[in-house]
């Protein structure tokens, strides 16, 4: 186990499934560790874009709703995305949502469903989930993105005004971020587009 974590705290994660997948089917362990152990292992697998084996060992947390099933559950959806299965990871995410309302990924789970279906094209859906994020999250910090993508779905729905406004409020609120830049960039292009 202190192999498996000294390969994955190195970087080295190929090296780390395999120690962690020793130790696993390995003998006399507490509970605590088999389930680092899993999270760590199927974490090995995701960096090394192993999705299929890093899902195995995170629907096994989910499924022995272990600690850190909101994690897992997650991760299941971002590989979901990551394989183009935006269908299924919107339902994992909203599941996330539904079953950890406190998880600190919640902010993460809601905006990636509301990200996940401006890039679907739904952008009214898109737009409802990122307000919902921005009123129960204020203090999160995917509240600018959040902003300059509701911006976004504003100016592609012939909103200028509207646009502006949410550009305007990243740039005041958020300065220093680079999304403020991007709202810089989104203004200039609404008065070019205005002549």
């Amino acid at each position: 186990y202190a192999l498996a974590y000294a390969a994955f705290e190195d970087e080295k994660y190929a090296k780390a499934a395999t120690y962690f997948e020793r130790f696993l089917n390995g003998n006399d362990k507490d509970k605590n560790t088999v389930v680092d152990a899993t999270v760590r292992l199927a974490d090995s697998y995701f960096v090394n874009k192993s999705y299929g084996n890093a899902l195995t060992y995170y629907n096994r947390i989910i499924a022995n709703r272990s600690t850190g099933d909101d994690y897992a559950l997650f991760q299941r959806g971002m590989i979901q995305g990551l394989e183009e299965q935006n269908d299924a990871k919107i339902s994992t995410m909203q599941s996330l949502l539904q079953q950890f309302p406190t998880s600190n990924y919640a902010d993460d789970a809601g905006f990636e469903t509301a990200y996940t279906y401006f890039n679907k094209g739904e952008l009214e859906k898109s737009k409802t989930d990122l307000s919902a994020l921005i009123v129960k999250y204020p203090n999160s910090s995917y509240v600018p993105r959040a902003l300059v993508t509701i911006g976004l779905v504003q100016y592609n729905q012939d909103q200028d005004d509207a646009a502006l406004e949410t550009f305007k409020k990243v740039i005041a609120d958020y300065a220093s971020t680079e999304e403020a830049k991007q709202a810089l960039e989104s203004i200039k292009n609404i008065y070019v587009d205005r002549g």
